[in-house]
């Protein structure tokens, strides 16, 4: 069976030659390591690259390369079910205020590398 024809057969409870595999998620580390290079999937650091695009003029190039990986990541560990599209923080930040911190109209944001997260800032 192919991926199509898995994912059908489950849906209509018919007979499969193995369970369909989807990965709902991959931190970018772990993407990275799979990958060989720097995934552009995952959580917290996606949501700072998808800032500093933003800010930086390159958000077209950033939504294409983080389309390109993730579909390189479910091709490379044999999903069935593909997740084109990873968290997104899809507004432009108004302003950078260390290599960490972007402000976003009112709200500021912390993105902490370290712990591939970020946290709303007072």
């Amino acid at each position: 069976m192919d991926s199509a024809e898995r994912v059908l057969a489950t849906f209509k409870k018919l007979p499969v030659d193995r369970v369909a595999v989807n990965h709902c998620s991959f931190s970018s580390r772990a993407a990275s390591h799979v990958l060989g290079k720097e995934a552009f999937v995952g959580g917290g650091i996606q949501r700072r690259r998808e800032a500093k695009a933003h800010y930086e003029g390159w958000h077209d190039e950033f939504l294409e390369r983080s389309y390109q990986d993730a579909i390189l990541l479910a091709k490379f560990t044999n999903q069935d079910i593909w997740r084109t599209e990873y968290w997104r923080l899809d507004i432009a930040p108004t302003k950078k205020v260390d290599e960490h911190t972007y402000l976003f109209g009112s709200l500021m944001m912390c993105f902490r590398e370290s712990c591939q997260n970020f946290e709303s800032c007072q």
